[in-house]
C-alpha cells in the first residue's frame, strides 16, 4: 500500500470520528468548510447476474458505494474560492474527484480552472448527496457525471445560468492525448423561481474519434413536488445513443418521498431492435434534514428484443454533513 493511499484511508477515518453534522475550521479570517457523504448498500440483482446500473457481471450483497470528503474555502471575502473533494472508496484511478480554484471577481463572470464536473445534462451535474432516486438514469450516467481538467466560465442568475468549458476530453485523472481541446456549454432559463428549462452541448474530438453530446431539460420545483425530464443523443465515433426520462417525487412532510422515473435508452442507434425500458419507484426516509436518509428503490427492465432477467432492489443508508 502506497503513502498515499495510507494517508487518504486516515483522513477517510478521521471524519467517522467526528461527532457533528458540521465541521467548520478558522484559519484567520478565512473559512474552511469540511463535508462528507457516505453511502452504503444491499442490493439484490436478477438471475441473469447483469445490471444496467453497473457494468461486468453482478452479484447480490453488500456494496460501500461512496465515500466522499470535500473541502471548501474561500479568501479575499469569498471573491476567491478553492475546492478539493476525494473519494478513498471510489476506484484507485478515481479517488481524486475535484481539484479547483474559482475567481469570482467580474460580475455575471466567475471563472473556474482545475478538475471537476464541467457543464453537462441536469442528472449529471446534480451531487451525489442530493439525488432523489439512488441511481441516476441512464442517461444521466452516460452523458454526464463527467470530470476533467479544464477551465470553465459561468454565473447562476436568479432568471438564467451559464457555463461555457474547454476541457482536455481525456476524462478524469487522465493526462492529455492529443493537442485538441474540447468544449461544453450549458444555458437554462428561469422565468419563475420554481421553473428552469435549458439545454446543453458537447463538442470534441479524441485519437478514437469525435465526440458529441446534445440534450434539452426542464424541471418544475414547487413547495414539495419536484418534476424533471431530460432528452439527450450522443455520438462517440460511430456509436450513436439517445435517451429520455421523466421523474416525478413528492415529500410528505419532513420524513418521507415518494419517487418514480421512467426512461426509454437506446444503447445503439444504429441497432433499430436495442431499445431498453425502464421503470424505476422508490421511497425515502428522512433522518436528518434531505441529505441523510434510508431509501428503497425497485428497478423494472423491459428489452425490445432478448429479455433478460436484470431486474433489480437496492436499498441505501446515506449520511451526509
Amino acid at each position: 500500500m502506497t503513502l498515499s493511499k495510507i494517508f487518504l484511508i486516515a483522513v477517510a477515518l478521521f471524519s467517522l470520528a467526528i461527532p457533528v453534522w458540521a465541521v467548520e475550521l478558522v484559519k484567520g479570517e478565512n473559512l474552511v468548510e469540511l463535508h462528507f457523504l457516505l453511502q452504503l448498500r444491499r442490493v439484490d440483482f436478477g438471475q441473469s447476474h447483469t445490471s444496467i446500473n453497473n457494468e461486468g457481471q453482478v452479484y447480490s450483497g453488500f456494496i460501500a458505494k461512496r465515500g466522499e470528503i470535500r473541502l471548501e474555502g474561500s479568501l479575499n471575502e469569498e471573491n476567491l474560492r478553492w475546492g478539493i473533494m476525494l473519494d478513498p472508496i471510489g476506484l484507485s484511478n478515481k479517488i481524486t474527484q475535484d481539484a479547483y480554484i474559482s475567481l469570482e471577481y467580474i460580475p455575471f463572470f466567475n471563472i473556474k480552472m482545475g478538475q471537476f464536473k464541467y457543464p453537462q445534462n441536469l442528472d449529471g451535474r446534480t451531487s451525489n448527496a442530493k439525488l432523489i432516486m439512488i441511481e441516476r438514469s441512464i442517461l444521466g450516467r452516460t452523458f454526464g457525471t463527467k470530470r476533467d481538467l479544464g477551465i470553465e466560465f459561468s454565473y447562476n442568475h436568479k432568471y438564467f445560468e451559464y457555463a461555457l468549458g474547454l476541457v482536455n476530453g481525456s476524462g478524469q485523472n487522465n493526462p492529455e492525448n492529443n493537442d485538441k481541446k474540447d468544449w461544453v456549454a450549458r444555458v437554462l432559463a428561469k422565468p419563475v423561481p420554481y421553473i428552469s428549462l435549458g439545454g446543453s452541448i458537447y463538442r470534441g474530438r479524441q485519437p478514437s474519434g469525435i465526440t458529441q453530446r446534445t440534450a434539452a431539460e426542464v424541471k418544475f420545483n414547487y413547495k414539495n413536488f419536484i418534476l424533471q425530464s431530460e432528452y439527450q443523443v450522443g455520438k462517440d465515433s460511430s456509436l450513436e445513443r439517445w435517451g429520455v426520462y421523466l421523474q416525478a417525487s413528492y415529500q410528505v412532510g419532513n420524513i418521507v418521498q415518494p419517487c418514480l422515473r421512467g426512461e426509454i435508452w437506446e444503447p445503439g442507434k444504429n441497432n433499430l431492435k436495442d431499445k431498453k425500458s425502464i421503470i424505476a419507484g422508490g421511497i425515502n426516509f428522512f433522518l436528518k434534514g434531505e441529505s441523510t436518509k434510508i431509501s428503497f428503490n425497485y428497478f423494472l427492465v423491459t428489452e425490445e428484443t432478448n429479455e433478460t432477467d436484470n431486474n433489480e432492489f437496492i436499498m441505501q443508508w446515506q449520511l451526509s454533513f
